[in-house]
Formats: C-alpha cells, sequence, structure tokens
C-alpha cells in the first residue's frame, strides 16, 4: 500500500511540473500572426515610375486629365543642389526640361506640382482654378531590422507575441503600431494607429516596440539617409482598418 501511495506521489509531482503544464499555467499566444509594411506619404512614387512618367496623371493617380478644360500653366518645382528650380509647361503632358528636373533633383526632395487651370464643369462663367500636390520618390532601400525578417520576427515573438495571453485577440481584432525609422536607425514617433479595443495589450505593444534595437535606415541609391515610416501589425490583417493605411508590402 506505501509503495502504490508513494508511487502515486511521483506521477502527480511529474505532472505538476512537466514543460506541458507550464505552458497551461502561462497560456500564451506563441504564434499570432504578425506582419511588417512600409507607409509611404500620400504620394509617391519610385525612381524608374518617375523616369518613365510622360503626364500628370503618370506622377499622380489621384489626379484625373478630365476634370481640366483648359491648361492655363503646370509648373514643377524641386531642388537641385540644395536651390529651388522651377520648370512651367502650358499643360499634362510632362516636357522634356521638367522630366530633366524632377530626374536630377537632389535626393530625398520633394517634387511640388502646381496647375493652374479652367475647370471642366457646366457652369456658364468658370473662373481659373489650382490643384497642387507633392510628390516623394521612395527611396531606393527600405528601413530594415538588422539581421532582416527572420530575426525581427524572433525579436517579436520572444518580446510580445509570446508574451500576450492566449484568446486576447479574437475575430477580427487587429493592433497595428506605425513608427518612424530615422537616419540614425533610431525608432521615433511610435504610435497606435489601429487599436485592438484592448488597451492594455495595446501599449504593451507599443512599449515593446518602441524599445526596438536601432534598424538600418532607408536610402537613395547615393547613399542619402532618409527617415522612413514603418508598421508592424499583430492580429487579423483581414480588419477593414488595415486599408485606412497607405501600405506597401515590406521587403528587406
Amino acid at each position: 500500500m506505501k509503495a502504490i501511495t508513494n508511487l502515486i506521489s511521483v506521477i502527480l509531482i511529474s505532472f505538476l511540473f512537466s514543460p506541458l503544464t507550464g505552458i497551461a499555467q502561462n497560456n500564451i499566444e506563441s504564434n499570432l500572426p504578425f506582419d511588417t509594411k512600409i507607409v509611404y506619404p500620400y504620394i509617391s512614387i519610385s525612381k524608374d515610375q518617375l523616369v518613365k512618367a510622360e503626364t500628370l496623371e503618370d506622377l499622380n493617380y489621384r489626379y484625373k486629365s478630365s476634370w481640366v478644360e483648359q491648361f492655363n500653366s503646370v509648373a514643377i518645382t524641386t531642388l537641385q543642389n540644395g536651390k529651388s528650380k522651377t520648370e512651367i509647361s502650358s499643360n499634362d503632358q510632362l516636357t522634356k526640361k521638367q522630366k530633366e528636373l524632377m530626374i536630377q533633383a537632389d535626393e530625398g526632395a520633394e517634387i511640388h506640382v502646381l496647375i493652374n487651370y479652367i475647370p471642366n464643369n457646366t457652369l456658364t462663367l468658370k473662373e481659373e482654378k489650382q490643384i497642387d500636390f507633392t510628390i516623394e520618390i521612395d527611396p531606393f532601400k527600405n528601413a530594415a531590422f538588422i539581421g532582416g525578417h527572420s530575426q525581427l520576427k524572433k525579436y517579436v515573438t520572444n518580446h510580445i507575441t509570446s508574451k500576450i495571453p492566449e484568446g486576447t485577440f479574437k475575430g477580427f481584432d487587429l493592433t497595428v503600431i506605425t513608427f518612424n525609422v530615422n537616419p540614425e536607425g533610431e525608432i521615433t514617433n511610435s504610435k497606435i494607429a489601429v487599436s485592438s479595443n484592448d488597451e492594455e495589450t495595446d501599449q504593451f505593444i507599443l512599449k515593446n516596440i518602441s524599445s526596438m534595437p536601432c534598424w538600418i535606415p532607408a536610402e537613395y541609391a547615393k547613399g542619402t539617409k532618409v527617415d522612413q515610416t514603418v508598421a508592424i501589425t499583430i492580429g487579423n490583417n483581414k480588419n477593414c482598418m488595415i486599408n485606412t493605411l497607405n501600405f506597401k508590402q515590406f521587403t528587406d
């Protein structure tokens, strides 16, 4: 009888201290989905797209030539060698000088477009109006976590998702944290862009993303390093709120 009692005691002790029981007690969400994306400016194009551009619509897909009945002027302004330069045309077809101005602009310089036009509408008296927009050229290399996506996944798993209780994210729950990687690779201006509606969890994720080690900053072809906005998503990426951000898929 004593031997049976001792055997039962050994089995109970083994069960209580087994790894499986530890995981059940921690009740963690180790496989919670996450993704990383670049948050682009409202209007941006790649250098290759700029080289191939022939019209204003090629520069800005949101602009429509059908809005215009008559062009009075189209001015394109940017920086060359630190100095502001402008080239003007009479319609939405880019001139050779306008294209050269944009292609030879300083790395990271914004391109400003100002259109003076008569609108295409049914009004008898048509007054001149203006459309203006700013274009940014995408960096040659995006910001990247040191060691690439595999190391970023390891960081997120070890510091975030493995510590979130199972069942915290349900259905379409999603947290999106956006942050800037500055030219020194530092994480700045981190904030909750989309909330899971669990404030404690959102703040936990924000804190750990804000304290990430430095990244490799984004840079242009000639080596100019620039600030870039990145987003880390945790949860269900089918959440419709994700469409409110100007995402492009992250690659490293």
